[in-house]
């Protein structure tokens, strides 16, 4: 969305620049699903993301592949729930 401020620059003054974020979107699995059948799921995916058809199709809805492995994606789930529990904690909200 072109010409619309992120939170911090639209004059927030309460920490909300934490909330500036990049979206994504990924699979996830039930905990405990072999260790195969992740690799199977992750090397597919990747593979129609970067062909020309995967590239054309997210390209259509504004998406842009970038492709991790199960761990970077991991990681950045817990980045995301880190950072959203301590901004909630700065705020004061209190889950309900």
């Amino acid at each position: 969305m072109l010409g619309v401020p992120l939170i911090s620059q639209a004059g927030a003054t309460v920490g909300l620049k934490e909330l500036d974020s990049t979206f994504w979107w990924g699979l996830v699995a039930p905990a405990g699903t072999p260790r195969p059948i992740i690799d199977r799921m992750q090397s597919e995916v990747a593979k129609y993301a970067q062909s020309a058809d995967g590239r054309r199709e997210l390209g259509l809805r504004g998406l842009e592949p970038s492709g991790s492995t199960p761990e970077q994606f991991g990681a950045q789930i817990q980045k995301d729930i880190d950072r959203l529990f301590a901004l909630t904690k700065q705020l004061g909200i209190q889950p309900q």
